[in-house]
């Protein structure tokens, strides 16, 4: 990496030729601008995201915690249902900051005609960050061959917005095609 000149006054001599030539009020800007990119450098790795697939470092207090942080309280009141959800998906991907469980993607397959999107959350304090989207092209990416993806989500319209920016299509604004989709669940009121 080439260093850039100082930004006090400073003759091309001095810079050129070395540190005995300046005085020490120049000296200490120097040291200050080469401390900043090494702080800038180590806080940057230091603080990188990193995606990984499965949950194997993650605990089942990590996921809760993920999960509650974005108030799906339907999953966490009933935790032991939740980590056998999240175990028995048929791919995971998740991102972690300073390994702390800051996004989670989950998926089920047939590995051929279906790939279904059950969860993308990421902590509200990481949101807007570009995290939900990568998850869900790694999933995406691990499906690429598979005829179908389908998810459920809320009817809202920022929802609506980043499904259709990666290529989903609400089933409700199909007009040439004769597809439907229908739910059911068990103890829920869907009038």
């Amino acid at each position: 990496m080439r260093m850039r000149e100082p930004t006090v006054p400073v003759s091309r001599g001095q810079w050129a030729t070395g540190l005995n030539k300046i005085d020490n009020q120049t000296f200490t800007c120097i040291l200050f601008e080469a401390s900043y990119i090494l702080r800038f450098v180590l806080t940057s790795e230091k603080n990188m995201l990193k995606y990984c697939e499965g949950i194997r470092n993650i605990s089942e207090d990590d996921i809760l915690r993920l999960y509650n942080s974005v108030n799906w309280t339907t999953y966490t009141k009933e935790p032991e249902n939740l980590i056998k959800a999240v175990t028995n998906s048929t791919y995971v991907v998740i991102c972690t900051e300073n390994d702390k469980l800051i996004g989670l993607a989950r998926c089920l397959s047939d590995d051929s005609a279906i790939h279904y999107l059950q969860d993308i959350l990421v902590d509200p304090d990481f949101q807007h960050r570009g995290i939900g989207r990568e998850l869900l092209n790694r999933c995406l990416k691990r499906f690429e061959h598979v005829r179908s993806h389908v998810l459920l989500t809320d009817d809202d319209e920022k929802q609506k917005l980043f499904y259709e920016s990666v290529g989903y299509t609400s089933i409700k604004s199909l007009k040439k095609s004769v597809l439907n989709c229908y739910v059911k669940m068990p103890g829920m009121n869907l009038e």
